[in-house]
């Protein structure tokens, strides 16, 4: 056993291949913040690894992760906006380092992997998941945006109009779609998705996937001309205006918040992400959960 945290260990599983396993006491895993600790506890051992060759990250429960603690996330809605911004900072800095580490990762993942769990794997760079796959960032329906990198990532993965879909309606989906927008790599039956998992990366260990490729498109700007990034957000931003009206500011906040960003590289990203998410968090009187 290389770390074991509350929420998750870390663990050799064979060739220089470690897997990360989100293991929660209960019956589902929560991207809370004692688990985002661990996360960075655990990177700081597997950064330690000169043998290191890759990384699997898996659940042991039903579901992959199923979002956010919301009852944690009532009290950090209490704290200061400075104290807000710092903690959001540092879980973000958490999610880079797994993008950063210099082997190839993967993220089998399983179920619901919502919220704060979709954050995580879109800092891997693959995703297997299994046909019960439900995935996406829920976060406009509450009342606020992504918080840990989702606003920043997923556009320069899946492409503008794609993301703003998701990000903008609070939606999640299935294994089918997700595989269709290029959200995950492959879905396979459950009994296969570790076995499957190792095989990528493996292929990535060989050199047969260009995994530093996959990875590179979520370091850049948003590739998109200026047409169509006029185009994409114009749509958006009317679309949102219809669904959403002007009292419910969190879809068009996450719109405009993509829009200022698709300019920048990751780190300014994140950093606007940040601003816009402490900025527009709502009082807790106002939720209803």
């Amino acid at each position: 056993m290389l770390y074991k945290g509350d929420t998750l260990y870390l663990d050799w599983r064979e060739d220089g291949i470690a897997e990360l396993v989100f293991d929660a006491p209960g019956s589902v895993n929560k991207l809370d913040t004692a688990t985002v600790a661990s996360l960075g506890e655990a990177l700081d051992v597997l950064e330690k690894q000169k043998d290191l060759q890759g990384l699997l990250l898996r659940s042991e429960k039903a579901a992959f992760i199923v979002g956010a603690d919301i009852t944690e996330f009532l009290s950090l809605f209490l704290v200061p906006e400075e104290q807000l911004s710092q903690w959001l900072h540092f879980a973000n800095s958490v999610f880079n380092r797994l993008e950063d580490l210099p082997v190839p990762t993967i993220s089998a993942v399983n179920g619901y992997a919502l919220g704060g769990g979709c954050e995580c794997v879109l800092a891997t760079d693959y995703r297997l998941a299994t046909p019960d796959l439900r995935i996406g960032l829920p976060e406009t329906k509450l009342g606020i945006m992504p918080g840990f990198g989702g606003s920043v990532r997923m556009p320069r993965m899946l492409g503008a109009d794609s993301a703003l879909e998701i990000i903008a309606a609070g939606k999640d989906v299935g294994a089918e779609q997700a595989l269709k927008i290029g959200l995950v790599d492959g879905v396979v039956k459950h009994e296969k998705l570790i076995d499957g998992a190792v095989a990528i990366l493996r292929q990535a260990i060989k050199g047969d996937l260009d995994w530093k490729a996959k990875r590179q498109p979520k370091l850049e700007p948003l590739h998109l001309s200026k047409i169509e990034a006029a185009m994409s957000f114009t749509i958006a931003k009317g679309m949102v205006a219809q669904t959403a009206g002007k009292h419910y500011p969190a879809p068009i906040t996450a719109v405009k918040t993509i829009e200022a960003a698709a300019r920048f590289g990751r780190e300014e990203a994140l950093d606007l992400e940040n601003k816009s998410f402490v900025r527009w968090r709502i009082p807790t009187r106002h939720v209803r959960w």
